[in-house]
């Protein structure tokens, strides 16, 4: 089960204290996120802020784009895993974005759920993303950061169209 708690103020956050924990989010949310981002920078398509970043530290670094990228996720990987161990627990916003619990933070309700969708959060076509690596010849898809996988367990599509049926599917899916 994935643990959420509404902090006041401070919105929805999910709350990582196992390696494990943090290992399973990584694999379902960080590491797509990354890759739509490296799909980006790398395809020259239109770039969010954070795709930005990314390609200044891969550029500055000297490692390239593939290594530049891992090794970012590394370095993210490692300071989380090392604030669980040191401080038990992590505080993750839908963003990414974490932080330990405050003196002064108030938490007021807490959910349960199979998945890591934020309660309260209703996912739109505008979530969904398309990617294809520089050269590859495979569609992949994101919602709201989730990677997308179909019926059958895969995680990749022949057409663009297909992977945007498959990710409207699962979109509906989130949002039940």
């Amino acid at each position: 089960m994935k643990k959420f708690v509404y902090i006041k103020d401070y919105g929805w956050r999910l709350v990582l204290s196992s390696l494990l924990e943090l290992s399973e989010y990584d694999d379902t949310i960080a590491i797509p996120k990354l890759r739509s981002s490296l799909e980006r920078v790398i395809g020259k398509k239109t770039k969010t802020k954070d795709d930005e970043y990314l390609e200044i530290y891969c550029k500055s670094s000297g490692q390239g784009f593939m290594f530049g990228a891992a090794d970012v996720n590394n370095k993210c990987f490692m300071t989380k895993m090392n604030a669980i161990d040191k401080y038990g627990k992590i505080f993750v916003n839908e963003a990414g974005g974490w932080f330990m619990l405050q003196e002064h933070m108030k938490i007021l309700k807490t959910v349960e759920t199979e998945t890591f969708k934020f309660p309260d959060v209703l996912y739109t076509e505008s979530d969904i993303n398309i990617s294809k690596y520089n050269g590859g010849r495979h569609f992949y898809a994101t919602v709201g950061g989730f990677q997308v996988i179909d019926k059958d367990g895969d995680t990749k599509w022949n057409t663009e169209k297909y992977a945007m049926e498959v990710a409207k599917k699962f979109m509906k899916t989130l949002n039940n």
